[in-house]
């Protein structure tokens, strides 16, 4: 499964090393999905790794990465021009925030770096003016926390917000649930999970791959990359991989 997402994506950074667009607003758009690809990417070869070599639950939160990637990359495509623009002009609202914050906090060593910059400083701030009330505090670029982003993404992602996205917060945040996969009471005996273990729950590699192949899909079409046959292909296997392994646990 893993080996099937990967030559897949080599296909799309293989055929991704320029960027033509036909004005800047086309240029945003192609490089938000660029990045979302490549995080992605990272993202996904670290989640290979660490459940190949027994941290399964270190990759079960990098695999809600993934998925708020894809949330975000579909997002984008229903609006590509606008909403990548929203994208990029959030950055300088949230780091005058950020300034804003240590600020009030009173920490003196930053505050005084971040101040020693006074022309880069008045040009964010100027930035933050002009567009800060397209962007409420607390919320993503989108304007809105990741469930809302989930729900108006379909009832599929807001099933696998609820269903999936709730146990990789749990590990994320050490919730008690979490706790029961490092302390376990067995025969009457307490055992703590420490070190790697055997190979991990193949939900796992199963919500990365797909989540990731969404991800693909999503910049292959906004980078004109055609991948058609071969993605449909990726995509039959893995869901026969995942049909098999369900048919093996039950």
């Amino acid at each position: 499964m893993f080996q099937l997402a990967i030559e897949l994506a080599e296909k799309i950074k293989n055929n991704s090393k320029h960027l033509i667009a036909s004005d800047e607003e086309e240029l945003l758009y192609k490089g938000a999905m660029l990045f979302f690809f490549s995080k992605a990417y990272k993202s996904y070869q670290a989640i290979k790794t660490l459940w190949e070599n027994g941290f399964a639950e270190d990759a079960f939160v990098l695999a809600r990465t993934i998925f708020e990637i894809a949330l975000q990359a579909r997002y984008m495509t229903k609006e590509p021009r606008t909403r990548a623009r929203l994208f990029f002009e959030h950055d300088p609202v949230e780091r005058y925030r950020y300034y804003e914050g240590l600020k009030k906090l009173g920490d003196t060593e930053l505050i005084q770096t971040i101040e020693s910059r006074t022309e880069e400083l008045s040009e964010l701030k100027q930035q933050h003016d002009i567009l800060k009330d397209k962007y409420p505090k607390g919320k993503g670029w989108w304007g809105k926390t990741i469930r809302q982003l989930a729900e108006q993404s379909g009832r599929e992602m807001e099933r696998r917000y609820i269903a999936i996205y709730w146990m990789q917060s749990n590990f994320v945040h050490s919730g008690v649930s979490s706790a029961k996969v490092y302390i376990v009471e067995k025969d009457k005996n307490m055992l703590v999970n420490l070190y790697p273990s055997g190979a991990g729950d193949p939900m796992i590699p199963e919500e990365a791959s797909l989540y990731f192949l969404d991800v693909i899909r999503l910049t292959a079409e906004a980078l004109d990359i055609d991948i058609h046959e071969d993605f449909h292909s990726a995509c039959s296997e893995i869901t026969e991989l995942i049909r098999t392994s369900h048919d093996s646990q039950t």
